[in-house]
């Protein structure tokens, strides 16, 4: 079954339909189902560089952070809810706290990443490193 439809919402759906007047902080409880904050995610990679985007609709900011330690990226976002004591009659975009962890190949240049968040949308560019398998070994006489 959808975690986007309640289980409940089938014992008696009309209940859900009309509900109203549902305060934020009691909507989880009257869905009887935990909603998280799941953002999509697309990876690419070419030559040079691996590039995450992330989208992050309704995200402040200042209310993101990105990670990279030990071959591991992190990617961490809260979408908060508007608190200005209005009760809803329908409430569908979600909130909460997000958090994703990547492991990172061995040829990510670990100093040299960069992010920026523009228009909904956070776009990580991790650069790699050239790893040459190979040395030039002198000969002795």
């Amino acid at each position: 079954m959808s975690q986007l439809i309640p289980r409940r919402f089938f014992e008696d759906p009309f209940k859900y339909i009309f509900e109203q007047n549902i305060a934020p902080e009691k909507l989880e409880s009257a869905l009887g189902s935990k909603y998280a904050f799941n953002p999509a995610c697309d990876i690419k990679e070419d030559e040079e560089k691996i590039s995450v985007h992330v989208d992050l609709p309704g995200v402040d900011k200042k209310d993101m952070h990105v990670e990279v330690k030990d071959h591991m990226l992190r990617i961490s976002a809260e979408r908060r809810v508007d608190n200005d004591d209005k009760k809803f009659l329908m409430k569908e975009r979600f909130y909460g706290k997000y958090e994703r962890a990547f492991r990172l190949p061995d040829n990510i240049d670990e100093e040299n990443v960069q992010a920026k968040f523009n228009n909904g949308v956070l776009d990580v560019i991790l650069n790699k490193k050239i790893l040459s398998n190979s040395r030039s070994v002198s000969i002795e006489d």
